[in-house]
């Protein structure tokens, strides 16, 4: 019994040997075959509440790509506490090795469809870019390839677009005085308004509310749910050109003439200008890390950037011929529509991050 015991170790331990050493063949192999790609995207410039709870005194994730060299760091304080009932704020990340954030001097034309006069502008999260051009009287839905369909029909002299969720297309219809709803960007526009004097600029929230610029009423109307009769919800203005609304909710309105950008809070309280002297501000949008994007139609057709926090306004592009439509996509493509020239460019984001997915806004 002793014997056969000790044959039975000896066996187990040489097939234990031969195992290390086909694990240690296949780890010599994984080092020289195996590429570890990027986890952090080096697109955008910040993260809006993308706090991940591990457990760890400080939660990382690396870059890496083929080749020896250091790789960038973003790292962040964890475990993060969050309240229920209360927005979650968002995480403040470090990071060594990562090239600052800044987009490419040089913008790409969008050249399919041919624009008379693009206007408005709008992204969804699939990457599809809306464009409402004003002489054509027509909304065009652009895939991320470049084919392109026209949205919905009737439209008189459209300015405004934007789109849900669910992909529903919301059109601010100048010409008809009216809201038009185009249910999942097909079919037969629906009227959901005609109590509009002259709407200019449209957004819309996660709750589906529609924020309108009344341009001929001198306020921001809203209609609740995308429904409904709206209802004025802010006042004050000279002639509101343009609109838009961040993740939580606080609406950003470009007026007439030659002021900031107006923030209305969502917890209420007094309004916050945002940056300085923008002249006829026809575009503004904002992205997930509430960065304000504005079109700025002063003598030089400069597309401003408004940082969020330090209010830094950087120059993204000039020497444009009425910048009156602009968009921010998930990953920091900036759309401006050029009214003048009867095009629309892409600027595309260069070095910096951001972290993904965004954990939601809070309530």
């Amino acid at each position: 019994m002793k014997t056969n015991l000790l044959l039975s170790q000896i066996n187990n331990t040489a097939t234990a040997f031969t195992g290390k050493i086909q694990l240690l063949l296949l780890a010599v192999l994984f080092c020289f075959t195996t590429n570890v790609y990027a986890v952090i995207r080096p697109v955008h410039k910040r993260a809006n509440g993308a706090a991940i709870n591990n457990g760890n005194s400080a939660a990382e994730k690396k870059i890496k790509k083929p080749g020896a060299f250091t790789a960038p760091v973003i790292s962040y304080s964890s475990p993060q506490v969050f309240v229920t009932g209360t927005a979650i704020s968002p995480v403040s990340p470090t990071s060594t090795g990562v090239n600052p954030a800044g987009y490419n001097p040089s913008p790409i034309t969008v050249t399919s469809p041919t624009f008379a006069r693009p206007r408005g502008a709008a992204t969804d999260g699939a990457g599809n870019l809306y464009i409402a051009d004003y002489f054509l009287n027509a909304v065009y839905k652009i895939a991320p390839g470049g084919s392109f369909t026209t949205i919905g029909s009737g439209f008189l002299n459209p300015t405004g677009v934007a789109v849900d969720a669910a992909g529903n297309v919301f059109v601010a219809d100048y010409g008809n005085s009216a809201i038009k709803e185009v249910p999942l960007g097909t079919g037969t526009p629906i009227t959901l308004t005609n109590a509009i004097a002259q709407p200019y600029g449209i957004a819309v929230d996660a709750n589906d509310d529609l924020y309108i610029a009344d341009f001929g009423n001198k306020d921001i109307r809203k209609m609740a749910n995308a429904g409904g009769v709206p209802f004025t919800y802010a006042t004050g203005f000279a002639g509101p050109l343009s609109v838009a609304v961040d993740t939580h909710q606080n609406v950003y309105v470009g007026d007439t003439g030659t002021k900031p950008i107006t923030e209305i809070p969502l917890a209420g309280g007094a309004n916050i200008n945002i940056g300085t002297g923008f002249t006829d501000a026809y575009a503004i949008t904002v992205d997930n890390g509430g960065n304000v994007f504005v079109g700025d139609n002063d003598a030089s057709g400069i597309v401003h950037e408004v940082l969020a926090g330090s209010g830094t306004i950087n120059t993204l592009m000039t020497g444009l011929s009425y910048p009156e439509g602009i968009a921010v996509d998930g990953t920091g493509n900036v759309f401006v529509c050029e009214y003048g020239a009867g095009e629309v460019h892409q600027i595309k984001p260069m070095g910096g991050y951001y972290i993904g997915p965004l954990l939601p806004p809070g309530a």
